[in-house]
């Protein structure tokens, strides 16, 4: 699906977009460091249950560049808490999105 999104206190709106991968797996893109747009797997527990659980294990998104994370799928909003490792610097943010 596609969702209204922002990265908390940098940019905003723009469309995250999620797509299935196959059993409890899912796409996400988006600019998850608020400038340029990657792509991460991510797993989907708890699909039966009103408030589904996601979890970004820790996986390269670009050469040295490296996510991992966390969030929660409720009634048409997602949030995603993570880090980036930069190489040396680690930064954390947040996605707010609302499904179209």
């Amino acid at each position: 699906g596609v969702y209204r999104a922002h990265v908390v206190g940098i940019i905003g709106p723009f469309d995250l977009i999620i797509s299935t991968d196959g059993g409890d797996d899912i796409i996400i893109e988006a600019p998850f460091d608020g400038f340029d747009w990657y792509t991460v797997k991510a797993d989907i527990d708890d699909q039966t249950q009103a408030i589904m659980d996601i979890n970004i294990r820790n996986q390269e998104i670009d050469n040295d560049i490296k996510m991992k994370g966390s969030g929660f799928y409720n009634e048409g909003t997602i949030e995603l808490k993570y880090s980036i490792n930069f190489g040396s610097k680690v930064t954390n943010f947040t996605i707010v999105g609302t499904k179209f």
